[in-house]
């Protein structure tokens, strides 16, 4: 009878998905000097990593032994180090410690086509995407090495780099970002068999400190 008891836990564990959230990375600040004031933010280099945190907690709300993975923009963190004075990598590498996380950097959308591939059949619960991004793409990177400009990004012209079968159909997937509902989300679901939850608008990461996620006045699809 114990036997059959750990055979069937093993087998549980085995089919149990993962819950997968993207982290974009900060502009510079030297960069935001550039924009009119009112469009300048990125003042403080943890937005998505603090919002990421957050949906950490609100996941292991749910199921406290539920696998979470983040993978995250390293160029972005590595650049911001130099203008904060302090290594934002290690920081963040100490963050996702201390939350039982498993962190992965991707260097390029190369990179993040390989850990998102290597995720078996249906392995992704749930899917959170924290960064810049307007209705055509994620913006992995936003002005940094390209003043107002990404140097890294995912089209939809791009999902062909993803297996369209390891998010699981029926799952929650939701982009925290700007502008995604007008057309990402559209092709998103097209590729995928999989809503992508969008905001119409531009969203703001002010309330993060208070326990609140992003918010978006325009709505969301």
């Amino acid at each position: 009878m114990r036997i059959f008891i750990l055979f069937i836990s093993i087998f549980s564990l085995a089919l149990a998905g993962e819950s997968l959230i993207v982290i974009g990375g900060p502009s510079l600040v030297n960069s935001e000097k550039y924009r009119y004031k009112k469009d300048r933010h990125d003042y403080y280099w943890a937005n998505f990593v603090d919002a990421a945190k957050l949906q950490t907690k609100v996941i292991r709300k749910k199921n406290n032994q539920q696998k979470i993975t983040w993978l995250a923009y390293h160029p972005a963190y590595e650049l911001r180090s130099k203008e904060e004075g302090f290594n934002l990598v290690d920081k963040v590498e100490q963050i996702a410690k201390s939350l039982k996380v498993d962190l992965v950097w991707f260097k390029n959308k190369y990179g993040f086509a390989n850990t998102f591939n290597a995720f078996p059949k249906d392995g992704i619960d749930t899917f959170d995407y924290f960064g810049h991004s307007d209705q055509h793409a994620f913006l992995f990177d936003y002005s940094t090495t390209v003043i107002m400009g990404s140097a890294c990004w995912l089209h939809p012209s791009d999902f062909r780099l993803l297996l369209p079968n390891r998010i699981k159909p029926n799952t929650r997937s939701t982009s925290w970002g700007c502008f995604t509902a007008k057309k990402m989300s559209f092709a998103w679901e097209n590729y995928f068999d999989n809503k992508l939850i969008g905001a119409y608008g531009k969203t703001n990461y002010m309330k993060i400190n208070q326990g609140k996620l992003p918010f978006c006045n325009e709505g969301w699809n």
